[in-house]
């Protein structure tokens, strides 16, 4: 079994190497090229997983000269693909439309689909987008059960087996030392380019959110990506009159009596909150689904994301309070009702374990059936 890996993003490059992994457990001899469409693609990397193309910094930034030279260099891999379609069994698309249309674009006829999205998707029910994958996908391996029952529903192959976005996260913590009634506000910046603007919005944020006056205990940590550089964020930091220090084992900035706690473990800081004030898609809706409310805003790269969120609202409700632009008055009302929807939970959500087990399992098995049939 010859496959072909097409991910979207670094999220998805994380879900694609647990997919990966147990894939190669189950079946040793199946071979496997992956295509990063965004960033690096360190995790696979980390995996030792053969590149057919590298990934793409520029897509965020329109219409500039890092944009057309991205956009040529993907035009040239999708040719490239096109022209070796016949060398891929098949296509395991893990991303959004982006990277599912890339996948029907290069021509093999047989799509795996596994959309990571965690809060419900609104934009999966868009007319062209449905046609595309009722036409052009094998199965998806959506991330909940209601978005399953509804695609069921519409005709759509489908299936829930968990979401391996999520899996095997419930016992990760950091110790920051916050006390049990401190408000913790994570700052989740994203982990693309535009991260670094991000980060230096939030370090700003921080000051304004302390000297309001309206929270008593306020408490602040912050997500860092991986592959971000830490050696430009501290000249960031430096240059905005905040002194690194260390709280624990882990970096802090200090100014003016706030402390900011740096992780790059973003699940432990999701899980340190009280409430969530991030940019990044994908992160907000990890920290939806691990029962955290939310606050964003428009960020600093393209608005897709932040039209994704809106779309996203109407499923969850007053866990996810999406803002019309970057207002301290606004955040300050969007936390305050965030930290009432946590007074009124009763059962946090429960990650899904084992879902990557589980998808690489069916995949194999419906491969195998339909070759042999």
């Amino acid at each position: 079994m010859r496959c072909l890996m097409i991910s979207g993003g670094s999220a998805e490059d994380q879900v694609a190497c647990r997919l990966y992994d147990q894939l190669k457990r189950l079946n040793s001899e199946i071979t496997v090229s992956v295509w990063p469409l965004f960033g690096s693609g360190f995790s696979f990397r980390a995996y030792g997983v053969p590149f057919c193309c590298e990934g793409f910094q520029g897509f965020s930034l329109f219409f500039n000269v890092t944009f057309f030279r991205s956009l040529l260099g993907y035009i040239v891999c999708l040719w490239r693909l096109w022209c070796r379609r016949k060398d891929y069994d098949c296509v395991i698309c893990v991303g959004r439309r982006f990277a599912l249309l890339t996948s029907v674009l290069v021509g093999c006829r047989r799509i795996y689909y596994l959309p990571i999205f965690a809060s419900g998707g609104g934009y999966y029910f868009f007319p062209m987008f449905f046609y595309v994958v009722k036409a052009f996908v094998r199965v998806s391996y959506l991330p909940n059960t209601v978005m399953t029952a509804l695609c069921q529903n519409r005709g759509i192959r489908c299936m829930f087996l968990g979401n391996p976005l999520f899996e095997d996260v419930s016992d990760t913590t950091i110790d920051v030392g916050f006390a049990e009634d401190d408000v913790v506000v994570a700052f989740l910046p994203g982990a693309r380019e535009e991260a670094y603007d991000a980060f230096l919005y939030f370090l700003n944020l921080a000051l304004d959110l302390d000297k309001t006056g309206v929270f008593s205990r306020l408490r602040f940590i912050m997500s860092k990506a991986p592959h971000l550089s830490l050696e430009r964020l501290l000249d960031f930091a430096k240059q905005a009159g905040w002194v690194c220090g260390s709280r624990g084992s882990l970096l802090c900035f200090k100014k003016e009596g706030v402390e900011i706690v740096l992780s790059e473990d973003l699940v432990g800081v999701i899980k340190a909150a009280s409430v969530v004030v991030g940019v990044s898609v994908t992160a907000c809706e990890r920290a939806l689904d691990l029962a955290k409310p939310v606050v964003s805003f428009p960020g600093f790269g393209d608005k897709i994301g932040y039209r994704r969120l809106k779309l996203d609202q109407a499923y969850v409700g007053d866990w996810l309070h999406v803002l019309p632009q970057r207002s301290v008055s606004y955040i300050i009302m969007a936390i305050q009702r965030a930290l009432d929807v946590v007074t009124r939970l009763e059962t946090p959500l429960q990650p899904t374990r084992l879902a990557s087990e589980g998808i690489a399992s069916h995949l194999l098995g419906d491969f195998q059936s339909k070759t042999l049939g």
